[in-house]
């Protein structure tokens, strides 16, 4: 259970089983670490904002935005995203075009996700854009999309492919030149999973005909436009044996005047030589042999020699590459790397970026998240200097922790992401959550996995422990100055075969913070090391051996002996176990067995769930989208079966954190799944009665692929927020606790008898500030007092001291306040008896008080009324109480 500073209870609240806590707010915050991009899928040059140079459109996949970047000199210096939708989930292709004919380039983009293509009109030219226009919302999962006039009229139309299993065709919308688009119109179903689609004159009358390269038939075909008015005749297939054919583009390749087409995909890159300007294609003829699954391609003249290059960018290998058109004839030369070391690189389009008369080329590189450029240096070809234009994250972020690195007295919070291979932290400036830029501890890690702060050297400060999973490395950084200034990285051990998690724990009862650790694969062991204080490690000692992939540990005393055990989730085999530390000294019991039915156990967390003192196990499981806990039903490490939480509220459980959210004394959970195309990725579900009966899942956001969570106050204000990492996204982000904050009126970080004044003088005078709205309805009301005194506080009306009862004491108080109708206007408040929100303390908040039905009795009301009381006054207080204890007397009640 990984807490830092859990706050007390504000209130002590009775009545448990009949409260209602308001719904727990976790408030998205400014992001720690984001990309501009996740999962950047194209980027396009095209002149945004009228200025004469190359601005870049961008899509991407992951957090379906769309977006550019202006040139702001015009000699490829970028300025910072500017998001033009957030709202093309799974966007995967964007084009630029003056769709309304007023002279300025607007965007079509296309989403997997509602099988969308839309576009955005260009408002004034300098590239403030409008909102979502739909073109379609029936091309399904479309990859690819392209513009030209295919029906001559002088205005731009669209053209879309559908790869789905089920509905694979091309079809174009036509455009009225005001950006009205038809009904789509097929142009042929005989593709199947089309993958691109691009436009060129094949045949030489004029008109735009289309090309297709679809994967699932392996074929490169088009489509004759016959009339120039975008009536197309039937597939004529250029070739059918190009293996997962997934890209075409026309180009003049033999510099004779007609169109020839290449084609790629997962095997070589092909062209066909256009045989006369009629539409007959040659053999293919051989760009280069092997490509690793080309993504995009482009012929652009790169060398300034008067003839087309080809440019391929290929996704498994990483590699952008260009092959020179050697003759001008079509005999390319050998490629010519300008991207080595790319990250699943999916777009490369070739523009003359700087200005300066030749071709650089922008790269969408989508697993990093990065949009670069390369200059053509010389105009020859040699592109030999790189820019990166996005704002990068921390690619592939596997795990979070938060602590105090720097010293200020503030949590800072640590991602490990395995894509970019970096650890690093992040300093929270203010104690109040808002956190600087990356600080890198080590850049050069192979798949960071792990990362935990702790003081390893016994020196005081924030140290941090890894694991590294390539490398199958456990190893610490030194936090050399206290304030975040980290050594080089000191190794604990190089022999963890695929190690998944290294944690901090006193395992031998000395005072300093030793190490476990697992090997994931090749017998799968847990290991542990002895620290002498000093971060000197000792030998790897074994706790067990010949597990089926441990994934996960835990540290924590589960049979109450003083010292600490070990928790072990283990995936292959679907097995959670412990280990008893069987002396204090580090010396391991046996394997326990304590389930096999949590089908891949990857999230796994410790803490008292059914309030008995005893520390019991949480399991989410990815396989079977399921979360269960297991009680310690003897305190000594006997449990229970697995007892189910959810079954299918997330999909892909892949991390679990216990934790008392709601400050309502009791763990809750909060739960992160990691299938990418899972919506609302992180939920929290409530320990309704203290007893390990949880609600349903509520959705925090709605976020994909949560990788990592972690409960820390990261603002300093008590309550427990949320640190959480997106592996897909590319992001840590963190999310504030607000939950009291809803009837917190005056944010000191408790709702007590001051609240409850604030809400009732809002409703005297009418207030409607929709902050005192606390049951939503529009209005600011009594039924707003219910919902404080009954729901939020769990007591009635009488309770003056909010202890939770409405008893003798309370009355003993109030009429010692002497307020009672005392005839002076709004001097009352709810400690001093007013209990109908009117100012006053008379017998209609008696009443109310009574009526409540609560009052719990410890000696006869006419010992606790003061002489001062009138007559009538005294009277009327008597027969509630003789009315209430006979209402007590007929339900068997104990009166006291």
């Amino acid at each position: 259970m990984k807490q830092r500073g859990r706050p007390g209870r504000n209130l002590r609240i009775e009545y448990l089983e009949n409260r209602r806590v308001l719904a727990i707010t976790f408030a998205p915050q400014a992001q720690i670490v984001a990309n501009d991009h996740s999962g950047p899928t194209h980027t396009v040059p095209a002149d945004l904002d009228g200025d004469g140079d190359f601005d870049l459109v961008t899509t991407s996949y992951q957090d379906g935005r769309l977006g550019w970047y202006a040139n702001v000199d015009g000699q490829g210096n970028y300025g910072k995203l500017t998001i033009i939708s957030e709202n093309l989930p799974r966007a995967t292709m964007v084009r630029a075009a003056d769709f309304d004919g007023d002279n300025d380039l607007d965007i079509v983009a296309s989403s997997a996700v509602g099988n969308k293509v839309s576009w955005f009109q260009n408002l004034d030219g300098r590239g403030s854009f409008g909102e979502e226009q739909l073109v379609t919302d029936i091309a399904f999962r479309p990859h690819a999309i392209e513009v030209g006039d295919l029906d001559g009229d002088g205005d731009v139309d669209v053209l879309s492919t559908s790869s789905d299993t089920y509905d694979s065709d091309v079809s174009w919308y036509k455009n009225d030149g005001a950006g009205n688009f038809s009904a789509q119109e097929i142009i042929s179903v005989e593709v199947a999973n089309p993958f691109a689609v691009a436009t060129a004159d094949l045949d030489g009358d004029g008109d735009l005909d289309v090309m297709t390269a679809s994967y699932g038939d392996n074929k490169i075909a088009w489509y004759e436009n016959e009339d120039g008015k975008g009536t197309f005749g039937d597939q004529r297939v250029i070739a059918d044996d190009l293996f997962v054919a997934i890209e075409v583009i026309g180009a003049d390749l033999d510099n004779d005047g007609d169109i020839d087409v290449v084609g790629g995909g997962e095997g070589p890159i092909l062209w066909y030589e256009n045989l006369g300007n009629t539409g007959n294609f040659g053999l293919g003829q051989l760009v280069v042999g092997t490509s690793e699954g080309v993504e995009t391609l482009d012929a652009a003249d790169l060398d300034n020699d008067g003839d087309l290059d080809l440019i391929a960018a290929s996704a498994f290998d990483g590699e952008t590459t260009w092959f020179e058109n050697l003759d001008g004839q079509g005999s390319f030369g050998a490629e010519q790397i300008i991207l080595s070391n790319g990250q699943h690189p999916t777009s490369a389009i070739a523009a003359d970026l700087d200005g300066d008369g030749d071709l650089d080329l922008p790269i969408a590189s989508y697993d990093d998240n990065r949009i670069l450029w390369f200059e053509n240096v010389d105009g020859r070809g040699s592109f030999t200097r790189s820019t990166t234009i996005s704002t990068g994250g921390a690619a592939g972020v596997e795990y979070v922790d938060a602590i105090d690195i720097d010293g200020d007295g503030d949590l800072d919070a640590l991602s490990a992401s395995q894509i970019d291979g970096i650890f690093a932290w992040y300093e929270n400036l203010d104690g109040q959550g808002t956190f600087g830029t990356r600080n890198v501890i080590d850049s050069n890690v192979l798949n960071a996995i792990y990362i935990r702060g702790t003081d390893l050297d016994g020196d005081g400060d924030a140290d941090v422990l890894v694991a590294i999973q390539t490398d199958s490395t456990v190893a610490w950084y030194e936090n050399v100055d206290g304030n975040g200034s980290y050594s080089s990285r000191k190794v604990i051990s190089n022999s963890l075969v695929f190690t998944e998690a290294a944690i901090p724990a006193d395992i031998d009862g000395d005072g300093d913070v030793d190490v476990v650790a697992v090997s994931t694969i090749y017998g799968g062991k847990v290991v542990w090391f002895e620290n002498n204080g000093s971060g000197n490690f000792g030998r790897e000692q074994t706790i067990g051996t010949n597990l089926a992939g441990p994934k996960d540990l835990r540290a924590a005393d589960f049979d109450a002996d003083g010292d600490l055990d070990l928790l072990v989730s283990s995936i292959n085999q679907d097995e959670i176990s412990w280990f008893e530390n069987t002396d204090g000294n580090g010396n391991f019991g046996t394997k326990r067995v304590l389930s096999t039915s949590s089908d891949i156990p990857l999230g796994i967390d410790v803490g008292d769930i059914d309030g008995d003192s005893h520390l019991d196990i949480i399991v989410a499981s990815f396989n079977d989208n399921e979360l269960s806990w297991m009680s310690n039903t003897s305190g000594t490490g006997d449990f229970s079966r697995p007892i189910l939480i959810a079954q299918g509220e997330q999909a892909g459980y892949e991390s679990v954190e216990l934790a008392d959210f709601d400050n309502d004394g009791d763990l809750d959970i909060v739960a992160g799944s990691i299938v990418p195309n899972a919506e609302s990725a992180l939920k929290w579900y409530e320990n309704l009665d203290g007893q390990g009966n949880f609600s349903a899942g509520e959705a925090i956001e709605d976020v994909r692929e949560i990788s990592a969570i972690l409960a820390a106050d990261l603002d300093n204000d008590g309550r427990l927020d949320l640190l959480a990492g997106s592996f897909d996204l590319g992001r840590v982000n963190w999310y504030r606790n607000e939950t009291s904050r809803q009837a917190d009126f005056n944010s000191d970080g408790q709702i007590d008898t001051q609240d409850i004044d604030r809400l009732c003088l809002a409703i005297r005078e009418d207030d409607s500030d929709s902050s005192f709205d606390l049951n939503t309805d529009g209005k600011v009301d009594l039924k707003d007092m219910d919902e404080l005194i009954q729901n939020v506080l769990g007591t009635s009306a009488g309770d003056a001291n909010l202890d939770g009862v409405f008893n003798s004491s309370d009355l003993v108080a109030v009429f010692r306040v002497g307020e009672y109708e005392d005839a002076i206007p709004d001097n009352s408040s709810w400690a001093d008896g007013d209990w109908n929100c009117d100012g006053e303390f008379d017998s209609r908040d008696i009443v109310a008080a009574f009526q409540a039905g609560r009052y719990v009795a410890a000696s006869p009301l006419p010992a606790l009324l003061p002489k001062s009381l009138s007559p009538d006054t005294a009277a009327s207080l008597e027969f509630w109480f003789q009315h209430e204890d006979r209402k007590r007397q007929s339900r068997g009640d104990d009166v006291g």
